[in-house]
């Protein structure tokens, strides 16, 4: 939609979040990766008399039996983009990707990169005999690694996101890895 201003002049803080990434859907051969969080714009900006377009990137649509995750979608607002999260990982060639804050790798251990200034790296993933996934990065954090062996392993958390202006209410946390 538009944000619109019918008078005057003056200054806005705005949070600009992107959709978050996706991850492969559940299987009990692997623990996939958790979804990147989307990026994150924290900025002020002066406006005048008239209509500024809003668009908000939708999460990265998720996945029925095998295949990896999807990006999330862009959101824009101001002059400025917020990149979408990156794709959780899975099994063998189904690798994490870079988004604003990338996804977690999965049973092949990789992590996507963060775009700077607006996220994180996800977590890495454990291949072997644990198939743990790493977590998705958030804004304010790197996802968490999978870690441990036989029934002590567990799969990395989702990075923190950002706690906008101190109110209390986080925004673009990665999403938790998978164990199979």
């Amino acid at each position: 939609g538009n944000f619109t201003v019918s008078k005057g002049t003056n200054t806005v803080e705005y949070l600009i979040v992107a959709g978050g990434g996706s991850h492969r859907s559940g299987s009990h051969a692997t623990g996939a990766g958790g979804g990147g969080a989307g990026g994150v714009i924290d900025s002020t900006t002066t406006v005048s008399t008239g209509s500024y377009p809003i668009v908000i990137g939708a999460g990265g649509t998720g996945v029925t039996g095998s295949g990896n995750g999807n990006n999330g979608g862009n959101s824009t607002a101001f002059g400025g983009t917020a990149i979408g999260g990156g794709q959780g990982g899975a099994y063998s060639a189904l690798h994490a990707t870079s988004g604003g804050s990338g996804g977690g790798g999965g049973y092949n251990a990789n992590a996507g990169a963060g775009t700077a200034g607006q996220g994180n790296a996800g977590g890495t993933g454990l291949g072997g005999a644990e198939r743990a996934g790493g977590g998705g990065g958030g804004f304010d954090a790197v996802g968490g690694n999978s870690s441990g062996s036989g029934t002590s392993t567990v799969a990395g958390n989702g990075g923190v996101g950002i706690n906008w202006k101190s109110l209390g209410t986080y925004y673009a946390g990665g999403g938790g890895g998978g164990v199979s």
